[in-house]
């Protein structure tokens, strides 16, 4: 997963920009434009820059923890969600508070969440629960080899007896790379550990739409521009 910022800012010559707010996140479109955030989108924002009435953003969950955002931020608990933790959490990490196995009061289908990784795997959300693992549990059939293990040596992530080292699978065949910068300015680099002789690269938004689909041969090391906008890709 990385961010992408497309560096462009707005300034406005006017005052009345700073008092509105089309997303009703607190943030005046002023600001959401000078932040590069989407001021049509009440959780893309930059939170510290919150100045206006928030009433609208106080009661949705960007993140899809299950908590809603004023819980988080003010630590008031809402008796209809889950409870809530004693210090503040960041209303844009469905991760943050941690949940343990078996959690179940998160929203799969909230972009932020589904490109989460919770449980620090290697899968992100999203292939987690069309994978039907525990997103919150790094192994979910407890059999000693992470759900990411036993999908890169091609053994069961939900059945305990069957793991890499009883179907005689190795996992030396994990590939090795370095993503760089992130968030990326239009240029992402992508650095293999080994020369590969052939990689296939796919690139996703926050919904799940292929943006980018490209095959390489004999390569290393790639450069890839992004002619996208600001946001979440992985």
């Amino acid at each position: 997963m990385f961010l992408l910022n497309s560096g462009s800012v707005s300034y406005f010559k006017g005052n009345e920009n700073y008092y509105l707010d089309n997303d009703g996140d607190g943030v005046s479109n002023a600001q959401e434009s000078n932040d590069n955030t989407n001021l049509n989108d009440p959780c893309s924002l930059i939170v510290n820059n919150q100045t206006l009435d928030t009433s609208i953003w106080d009661i949705i969950d960007c993140d899809g923890d299950g908590l809603l955002n004023y819980e988080e931020v003010d630590k008031i608990d809402d008796p209809s969600t889950p409870p809530i933790p004693l210090e503040t959490t960041n209303p844009l990490d469905p991760c943050d508070p941690a949940r343990g196995p078996d959690y179940l009061d998160y929203d799969s289908s909230n972009p932020i969440w589904q490109i989460f990784d919770c449980d620090d795997d290697g899968l992100v959300n999203l292939e987690e629960f069309n994978l039907g693992t525990d997103p919150y549990d790094e192994d979910t059939d407890d059999d000693n080899f992470t759900d990411f293990e036993e999908i890169a040596c091609g053994s069961d992530p939900l059945d305990a007896n069957e793991t890499c080292e009883t179907l005689n699978l190795s996992l030396n065949n994990k590939i090795k790379f370095a993503l760089f910068p992130n968030p990326v300015q239009g240029v992402l680099h992508i650095n293999f550990e080994n020369l590969q002789s052939e990689i296939e690269l796919k690139i996703f938004d926050a919904t799940g739409k292929e943006l980018i689909k490209e095959r390489f041969y004999h390569s290393k090391n790639l450069i890839i521009d992004l002619p996208f906008d600001s946001g979440v890709y992985f």
